[in-house]
């Protein structure tokens, strides 16, 4: 009996440490929206951002890949407006 109680534990507690794991990480093409869904969403779009709505296309993507000097190596980079919180395509 207590061999099958310590199989069971050993069991929970492997399954709760060795679940899968993705690593998203910038690699400076500039296709960061794409980037991102191929791996949290594929098919779909996992990010929410304000230039996806039509009331703010000037400003670009909210979004973006760029390299870090200290770094050494591109990183992702997020544009926010504070005061502005249309990032469900609602006017403030």
């Amino acid at each position: 009996m207590k061999l099958l109680a310590l199989l069971i534990t050993s069991i929970l507690v492997y399954t709760a440490f060795s679940s899968a794991q993705t690593l998203l990480e910038a690699n400076g093409k500039g296709h960061t929206y794409e980037l991102i869904d191929s791996l949290l969403a594929p098919g779909a779009h996992a990010e929410e951002t304000p230039d996806q709505c039509t009331n703010h296309p000037q400003f670009g993507r909210h979004i973006r890949e760029v390299w870090d000097e200290t770094l050494k190596k591109w990183v992702f980079e997020f544009m926010i407006h504070a005061p502005i919180d249309n990032d469900r395509c609602l006017s403030s």
